[in-house]
C-alpha cells in the first residue's frame, strides 16, 4: 500500500517508530478501524484493530466497521507500548490488561475525538487510566477546530510539577520523554497495584 511505502521510508530516514491509521480488512467481511506499527527500520511489527466500537456522540462506527479481537503491544527501546484507539479508553479492562497483564509502560491512544458531548471528559479518562495503571499515556488526536487537544500524561499527576501536557488545535510535532526511573519511583511511592484483585476475587451476596 502507498501509505505503508511512504511511512516505512519516513521511519527509516528518521530512525523512529511510526503508528498510523488505515481501514483494515476484517477476516470474515467488512472493515476494521486499524492502527499499523512500523519499527525504526521501517518494518511492519504490529497491527491493532479497534475492539470497542463507538455508537454515541458523533460516532456511528458499527454501521461501517467490525470490532477487532486481539491486543496490540510492542517493544520500543526498552519500553513496552500498548495501543488502543479512541473510545477503547472507556473500557477499564483493556488498559488494565495491557498495563498489568502485558507489562506495558506506555499506552498510545490514537483518536479521532470530535468536540461532541463526550469530548469534555476525555482528559479525565486519560488521567484516570494513566494513574490507575501507573503508565504514561499518549493521546493523539486529529488537528483542526473540531478536534485537537492531544495529551501526554505521566504516571502520576499532582497538579504542580507533574501535569498533563495538552495541545491546541494546530498540527504540530511535540517531543515528550518517558523515564524508567519515573515509572519505578511512582510505583514505589504509590504501591496500590500490589493489592490489585481480579473481579472474580470479590465476594458478596
Amino acid at each position: 500500500a502507498l501509505s505503508y511505502q511512504i511511512l516505512s521510508q519516513v521511519a527509516k530516514e528518521r530512525g523512529c517508530f511510526v503508528c498510523y491509521g488505515v481501514p483494515g480488512k476484517h477476516r470474515e467481511s467488512g472493515f476494521t478501524i486499524r492502527q499499523v506499527v512500523l519499527d525504526d527500520s521501517g518494518s511492519l511489527i504490529s497491527i491493532y484493530d479497534k475492539i470497542h466500537l463507538c455508537d454515541f456522540g458523533d460516532g456511528r462506527e458499527t454501521k461501517w466497521f467490525r470490532p477487532g479481537e486481539r491486543l496490540c503491544y510492542f517493544d520500543c527501546h526498552g519500553f513496552r507500548v500498548g495501543v488502543l484507539i479512541c473510545a477503547d479508553m472507556r473500557h477499564t479492562e483493556l488498559s488494565r490488561e495491557l498495563a498489568l497483564g502485558r507489562s506495558c509502560d506506555i499506552l498510545l491512544q490514537p483518536a479521532a475525538f470530535a468536540r461532541d458531548v463526550t469530548y469534555a471528559s476525555w482528559q479525565s479518562f486519560v488521567e484516570c487510566r494513566a494513574l490507575e495503571n501507573q503508565v504514561y499515556w499518549a493521546a493523539v488526536n486529529y488537528a483542526g477546530p473540531n478536534f485537537g487537544g492531544s495529551m501526554w500524561c505521566p504516571p502520576w499527576v499532582d497538579g504542580k510539577e507533574k501535569v498533563t501536557s495538552r495541545l491546541g488545535i494546530e498540527e504540530m510535532v511535540v517531543v515528550h520523554e518517558a523515564s524508567k526511573d519515573e515509572l519505578a519511583s511512582v510505583r514505589a511511592d504509590f504501591p496500590f497495584l500490589r493489592s490489585h484483585r481480579e473481579r472474580a476475587d470479590y465476594k458478596g451476596p
